[in-house]
């Protein structure tokens, strides 16, 4: 490789939170397109760096506020927002990252980052994804237009996006990608759009608060390697855990503000490898969640409300105890 010595050095500066971000790369190797894109979403707020395979094969995100070397073409293959100062107006560079693989949008703040589908077109250009995360409360609504675009790239792996009025037509969209490993669309408009995917790939399912029904759950029965689902918010009811106890692989079920009742829970013992149950808002008493956990010492069921935080094991109901604003232990509740 040629060093980075023979060639001169550019320095881009950006303000980011107040921290100065410097990106150091020789000339002759970072293509213009590529410089293009540094420039315009550094001084949107963004960070630039590179990801680090994981043994998921997710990946994981590499990040820096100091200076990075940057030692040839392809060398960014992760952009990450997190909230600031800056505003997001102009994605129409990102394509010069053509060996992008990781794309975040994470801003929770008090001036949430407006994205809409126009915005995150250019995204549709890249056909290397294989992380995409967008959680922001922003105003404008994301549509199916944002999934046919993150459908081209077929490799995917992650997608995660918090709020969006997707629809079963959209989220077909997604069955050209057939390596999805972890899927998260809660607070859309998904009733039956999943029996079209290759859920077989999926270890991650989040469809909460979505309009999946009976005819949707059924889908979920291909879902043989998955090991988290949350389904709170749907209207999930007993009828539909024959399909969920099929899931040889399940460890995590949230079932929050579902129609689950006692009739219910008790269906649910055959499943060989659940761990946690989350029915916070739910029907389940605590007299049948201490009768099931008390058969099946290895299951944690969680019920009541979110804010008690009630865990039930073992035959026992506990809270914890806060000291100082910090949980040091937990009191036991007689049984019911």
């Amino acid at each position: 490789m040629t060093s980075l010595g023979a060639h001169k050095r550019l320095v881009w500066i950006a303000a980011c939170c107040g921290i100065a971000i410097v990106v150091v790369v020789a000339s002759g190797i970072i293509p213009g397109r590529e410089r293009a894109a540094i420039a315009s979403l550094t001084s949107q707020g963004f960070s630039l760096g590179r990801m680090k395979n994981s043994d998921s094969g997710i990946g994981e995100w590499v990040r820096r506020n100091t200076s990075i070397l940057l030692p040839g073409k392809g060398a960014i293959d992760a952009c990450e927002y997190e909230g600031g100062d800056f505003e997001i107006t102009d994605l129409s560079t990102i394509s010069g990252l053509e060996h992008l693989r990781k794309f975040v949008v994470n801003d929770s703040g008090e001036s949430p980052v407006q994205l809409g589908d126009a915005l995150l077109a250019p995204l549709a250009s890249l056909t290397g994804l294989e992380v995409v995360i967008i959680d922001c409360h922003s105003k404008e609504t994301l549509t199916d237009a944002t999934l046919r675009g993150l459908s081209n790239s077929r490799g995917l792996l992650d997608l995660e996006i918090g709020h969006g009025s997707f629809t079963d037509e959209g989220v077909r969209a997604l069955a050209v990608c057939q390596r999805l490993r972890k899927l998260c669309l809660p607070h859309c408009r998904l009733s039956q759009g999943l029996g079209d995917l290759n859920l077989a790939s999926l270890f991650e399912l989040d469809v909460s608060d979505t309009n999946l029904d009976s005819a949707g759950a059924r889908c979920l029965k291909t879902a043989t390697r998955l090991d988290s689902l949350n389904l709170s918010g749907t209207a999930i009811t007993d009828q539909d855990v024959s399909v969920l106890v099929q899931l040889p692989s399940l460890d995590r079920l949230i079932l929050n503000r579902t129609g689950i009742t006692d009739d219910g829970l008790l269906q649910l013992e055959p499943a060989p490898r659940l761990t946690l149950i989350s029915a916070l808002e739910t029907a389940i008493t605590p007299k049948a969640a201490c009768e099931f956990t008390r058969a099946h010492s290895n299951i944690r069921i969680r019920i009541g409300s979110p804010e008690s935080n009630q865990v039930v094991q073992r035959g026992q109901i506990m809270e914890p105890i806060i000291v100082d604003g910090v949980p040091i232990m937990k009191i036991v509740i007689p049984e019911p």
